[in-house]
């Protein structure tokens, strides 16, 4: 079929533990009772099918799934010869279903040297031939989950013999992707482990394919000798790797790719990617616009972006704007066992309003209180899938600011019905505008208009066709009569 993408995971554990079963239960949905020991590595298990309009996958896994969907081939390395068997070299894995006997503690603890053993294969089949080479090349990074099996039995014995909490410990200093009790005969946990492994292969997939990206960029190595490293309290003599062994570090002065957080279309956060990928891939992600505001006159500061800017380049959009950025990967606990994983932990959104203040415009105020929260709306325009949190700065009380702008961009002050009204549906250059974003501006600012006015004991304004000029402070120079067709 066209466009389906091709998997091969492999399932592996101790003797007699129940790999066997639990991959029959993945490819054929049903208990086929007590299989034959399996001898060797059995490379004709079956295969899985899986499709990307199936309503039975996670959500962030339906955001990753390529449109032919996804063949899974399931390999098996018999119990009685995981100490010296492994893969065939140049036929690499995606994925390990690490299997051990939840009621049997000796098979878990073998689960970590089975885990040792297939990466170090790996590393010699791929990694070491890149110590000779400036450019790395290799494979994603191996998705592993940990499978307990025969929980049925655990159950009408004495009890599971690993504990919850000796899951969590194995995949926080293993580093798999997720943990889960499963049962062969009842289908308990056998699902989310396959999908779980998926999503993690295509995650890992989707990173090197980044890192491929990032070192294709990379300058030619001056960078093949190490360098000296003076600095405050540092040795003159020190010296840092050569350039050639971290092709991924970013140059001196400059800094990392920042992630954002990414979100399903309930709004529930599942992941983070950088913002090229959610570009590319069409990712909902947060946003928030913050938009300064003189409401006695209607006035509104309008920026007009880099044509290096990733979204809507030399268009006019907000006063600032920007996404919401991410920070550590938790590990957290689930129902069907321990899975590692889960929504990174992202910034608030006012602190997002905060910073991007005062990056792009280097207004820095003191008096929070005034950076008002005005509503929420999501927007789709083209590749560009956003919930967008929307904040105003009320700068007649605020005081005029000191703007710092990048020499390709500009600001000019307009009224908000040259943006918000039918003139702003007809203009080419304006940023894309939702119509509940619409909507939301319009009731807001008409409200803050007439109160503003009536504090002041002016008489109401117009806000259709014909009004008055906006009437700005002195300190704005004057108003632009921008046009944005």
């Amino acid at each position: 079929m066209e466009g389906v993408k091709t998997k091969v995971f492999a399932v592996v554990g101790t003797h007699g533990c129940g790999k066997t079963a639990l991959a029959r239960r993945m490819l054929e949905g049903v208990w086929v009772g007590p299989p034959k020991p399996t001898i060797g590595l059995d490379q004709d298990l079956g295969v899985l099918q899986l499709r990307a309009d199936d309503k039975r996958l996670r959500e962030d896994l339906h955001v990753l799934m390529p449109e032919g969907g996804v063949e899974v081939r399931l390999w098996e390395i018999g119990g009685k010869d995981f100490r010296h068997r492994s893969v065939p070299r140049g036929q690499p894995i995606d994925g390990l279903i690490l299997c051990y006997d939840i009621g049997d503690r000796s098979s878990f603890q073998t689960a970590a040297h089975l885990l040792l053993k297939h990466r170090a294969d790996r590393h010699f089949a791929y990694d070491t031939a890149a110590v000779a080479t400036r450019v790395v090349e290799s494979p994603p990074q191996l998705a592993v989950v940990l499978c307990g099996t025969k929980a049925d039995e655990a159950d009408a014995r004495s009890g599971p013999a690993v504990t919850n909490g000796d899951q969590l410990a194995f995949i926080e200093q293993s580093g798999v992707s997720g943990a889960f009790v499963t049962s062969s005969k009842s289908g308990e946990g056998v699902e989310e482990a396959i999908q779980a492994l998926l999503l993690a292969s295509l995650e890992a997939e989707e990173e090197a394919e980044a890192n491929r990206m990032v070192t294709a960029k990379a300058p030619p190595a001056v960078d093949m000798f190490s360098l000296t490293c003076p600095g405050k309290g540092l040795s003159s003599t020190c010296m840092s790797s050569p350039r050639s062994l971290r092709p991924h570090e970013p140059g001196r002065g400059a800094l990392a790719e920042p992630v954002i957080e990414i979100i399903d279309h309930h709004g529930e956060p599942f992941g983070a990617r950088s913002l090229a990928a959610c570009l590319e891939s069409g990712l909902l992600h947060r946003v928030v616009h913050v938009w300064l505001c003189d409401p006695r006159n209607g006035g509104l500061l309008l920026r007009r972006y880099s044509q290096l800017a990733a979204k809507e380049p030399e268009h006019w959009g907000p006063s600032a704007r920007g996404e919401v950025h991410c920070y550590n990967r938790p590990i957290g606990e689930n129902l069907q066992g321990v899975s590692r994983g889960g929504p990174q932990s992202a910034e608030m959104s006012f602190d997002t309003a905060q910073r991007v203040l005062k990056e792009q415009l280097g207004f820095e105020q003191p008096d929070l209180s005034k950076i008002e929260h005005w509503g929420s709306c999501a927007s789709h325009h083209g590749n560009m899938h956003e919930l967008i949190e929307i904040y105003t700065v009320d700068i007649g009380l605020h005081g005029w600011p000191d703007f710092q702008l990048r020499r390709d961009e500009q600001v000019e002050w307009v009224h908000f019905m040259d943006v918000f009204g039918n003139e702003g549906k007809q203009a080419l250059r304006l940023f894309h505008i939702a119509d509940n974003y619409r909507a939301t501006m319009v009731q807001k600012l008409r409200v803050r208009v007439e109160h503003a006015r009536a504090t002041d004991g002016l008489p109401p304004v117009g806000l259709a066709r014909g009004r008055p000029a906006c009437q700005l402070p002195i300190a704005a120079s004057k108003h632009f009569e921008m046009t944005l067709v």
